[in-house]
């Protein structure tokens, strides 16, 4: 009983911290993706990583972006599956962190500078993936991952790169 009791009071401090905090921001931000990843996960054990983590995405987007919700359903699938293609090819759960702290790069530009361990995990965690796609091996780690979404068809052509991330990415490789 005391333990629920300190719980409602620390999300309090953590969310007042946030207001002044960068720090204690971002990581709301990424624990939230988190919790949200793997609450899906448990409840939906039929979908692959990708699907999960498209979800995540899509559910987040939707709030801000009017032009998301209107789409045809399989067309935000689509979307959402385009957008994560990369994350999907780093292991759960690590694979919503990485998109939750790419959330902060997107979304709270000021925390992602202010704090640079954001940028630094980000970079460890997208770092094998990058490798991947300079090497060719980017399918193979996405198929260990997503064996049945690797295998289809119109998922596979319909999947490309984020233009932001892109743009992301090459900044960081020109380091």
């Amino acid at each position: 009983m005391m333990r629920q009791a300190e719980e409602p009071d620390m999300g309090l401090i953590n969310i007042l911290k946030g207001l002044t905090s960068p720090e204690v921001k971002g990581n709301a931000c990424v624990n939230l993706q988190e919790k949200i990843y793997l609450q899906l996960a448990h409840v939906s054990p039929m979908l692959e990583p990708h699907e999960v983590l498209a979800q995540v995405w899509l559910s987040r987007r939707k709030l801000t972006n009017r032009a998301l919700r209107k789409m045809p359903k399989e067309l935000q699938r689509v979307a959402a599956l385009s957008a994560t293609q990369l994350f999907a090819c780093i292991p759960p759960p690590d694979n919503a962190r990485a998109m939750g702290i790419y959330f902060i790069y997107q979304e709270l530009p000021d925390v992602y500078r202010r704090c640079p361990r954001f940028e630094r995990e980000l970079e460890h965690l997208i770092g094998p993936v990058i490798r991947a796609t300079e090497s060719d091996g980017i399918e193979e780690m996405y198929r260990r991952l997503n064996p049945k979404l690797s295998g289809d068809k119109l998922i596979a052509a319909s999947i490309k790169h984020d233009p932001e991330f892109d743009s992301w990415l090459e900044s960081r490789m020109a380091k």
